[in-house]
């Protein structure tokens, strides 16, 4: 089964008729699927209106659990000491070649 006919069966089973369903369609903002299942998934849906609900998501996304907010830290972390790890590498007439080989 493709991602197109599991995203039509999941909307299809909340029964969407006649509703409104949130994506992030703003300026630099990406639905994450090809153009043509876009157009296949308002297709399949003609009922339905697909609104701009950048605002809002973004809104919820500022929202982080402390699980998250540890996650988030780790990464910070590991990035921190890995791009430590590659200053203290760097010389004056440095190769990247020399410094990915060590």
């Amino acid at each position: 089964m493709y991602a197109l006919d599991l995203l039509t069966a999941a909307l299809g089973d909340v029964g969407l008729s006649n509703r409104r369903v949130g994506i992030e369609a703003g300026l630099s903002q990406r639905i994450r699927m090809p153009y043509c299942e876009y157009t296949g998934l308002l297709q399949s849906f003609p009922e339905v209106r697909f609104v701009d609900a950048a605002p809002l998501i973004w809104k919820m996304r500022m929202v982080k659990s402390e699980e998250e907010i540890g996650h988030m830290k780790r990464a910070a972390e590991i990035t921190g000491h890995a791009r430590q790890k590659c200053f203290d590498k760097i010389a004056p007439g440095s190769h990247t070649t020399r410094l990915l080989d060590s």
